[in-house]
């Protein structure tokens, strides 16, 4: 059985989204919610759950960033499926950043069960340092995929280009630049190299029609500001702020071993923060044996860090994984409204938290900084307790001080208030 929507108004009005891990879900989901909709996200969403009530969009995981192209695809059609039941009518296909995963499969998957003919395909951040430019996926000015090459691994529709040229030209030149494709379906994969690029690109999706579009969370980010632009934010402020009051220190859950975060680490570890945040050592073959350290260190510092300790070569698993988010969910919970919140890094480590606390819903409330976003739980034992998650390539190397100091500050801290370095604000106190 599929999600039901009784009642539903009308369904342009409704929107989707589909990523294939939880990080990207949250961090495109910001972005809706920065437009002004009420988004909220479910977690490996069962067929007898019915839709949450007052949403606008309605963001669903797969969790299929590591499986394989058929089951990635399999994933993606029952999830938009689920999507269309449930009074959808437009729809956003997050897809990594640099093309990891299946993601030319993901997207032909959603735009045959959606039942459109093509699909615009952007998945630049800039604002993450990532750009398509020439067809080739980028990431700090270092070619690293053909995009094309990537997107026909795994599909059979056609694929076609939009470079820069065109978009920065105009409408038809975006149109008419694909050339002609002769399959059912075909995926288009547009250059951007800055931010400018991807508003001219959702300008041309939204002025064709397009009910699908597929991408970045950059790139969701002016989609948003499109269809978004009627949606009403919710008046329920209790709902919406009561996570910013709560007390406490900050708890950082590591279970990444990406080189950005462990830079990131460095930069929170460093002598600045010395008298601040304490490293606790987390090992999966004895994780339990970390929670009197962590414990002490929740009543004696304002941050922190529980860390997944594997030795060099051993690949992290994803029972590693479940042996550091039992620990993590064990002291939240014994803390309840005394821990300020949560910071998660790695889309496999925040689903190994949510699944070990019974997590199957979280409203996305802000974004802390691009591409880290803020959500609260919305249902189990940690309820109401606020998370900032981050992919593991993503951020400066202050990232981590920031979400801290963001969680720590009540929310108070506003990126948009000049080009300011983060580095010149305020250390936690």
């Amino acid at each position: 059985m599929q999600f039901a929507m009784p009642g539903a108004s009308d369904t342009r009005d409704r929107i989707g989204v589909v990523a294939d891990d939880l990080t990207g879900a949250c961090d495109t989901a910001a972005q809706f919610r920065l437009a002004g909709a009420r988004v909220v996200v479910l977690l490996d969403p069962q067929e007898h759950m019915p839709p949450p009530e007052d949403w606008d969009v309605l963001v669903l995981t797969t969790g299929a960033r590591r499986a394989l192209a058929t089951i990635a695809a399999q994933r993606t059609r029952e999830m938009v499926a689920r999507l269309r039941a449930a009074g959808v009518g437009r729809l956003y296909i997050k897809v990594d950043s640099t093309l990891r995963g299946a993601p030319g499969g993901i997207v032909e998957a959603a735009a045959m069960e959606f039942g459109v003919p093509y699909v615009l395909v952007a998945p630049a951040f800039p604002a993450q340092n990532r750009t398509v430019v020439g067809g080739w996926v980028r990431r700090d000015d270092v070619a690293v995929t053909d995009g094309m090459t990537r997107l026909g691994e795994t599909a059979i529709a056609s694929v076609g280009h939009i470079p820069l040229r065109a978009i920065r030209s105009s409408m038809t030149a975006i149109a008419i630049s694909p050339g002609l494709l002769a399959d059912s379906v075909a995926l288009l994969l547009a250059d951007s190299e800055i931010d400018d690029d991807l508003w001219t690109l959702a300008d041309y999706a939204v002025s064709t029609g397009l009910p699908l579009v597929a991408g970045s969370a950059g790139f969701a980010r002016f989609i948003a500001s499109y269809w978004c632009a009627e949606a009403v934010a919710d008046e329920d402020e209790d709902e919406d702020t009561a996570w910013a009051e709560r007390d406490g220190p900050v708890l950082v859950m590591v279970g990444t071993r990406n080189p950005t975060t462990q830079t990131q680490l460095d930069t929170l570890t460093g002598d600045e923060y010395a008298d601040e945040v304490v490293v606790v050592p987390v090992s999966p073959e004895r994780a339990e044996d970390a929670l009197p350290a962590l414990r002490a260190a929740l009543n004696t510092v304002p941050i922190v860090i529980a860390q997944l300790t594997v030795p060099a070569g051993v690949t992290v698993t994803d029972e590693a994984l479940v042996a550091l988010a039992r620990v993590v969910a064990r002291v939240a919970q014994e803390r309840g409204d005394d821990l300020c919140g949560l910071v998660i890094t790695g889309g496999a480590t925040i689903a190994a938290l949510c699944a070990e606390a019974d997590v199957t819903m979280l409203r996305v409330v802000d974004e802390v900084l691009p591409g880290v976003p803020c959500s609260v739980i919305a249902d189990g034992p940690l309820a109401g307790l606020p998370i900032v998650s981050k992919a593991g390539g993503f951020g400066g190397e202050d990232a981590l001080v920031m979400a801290c100091v963001w969680l720590l500050s009540e929310g108070e801290y506003d990126d948009d208030e000049g080009d300011e370095d983060p580095q010149d604000e305020a250390a936690p106190e």
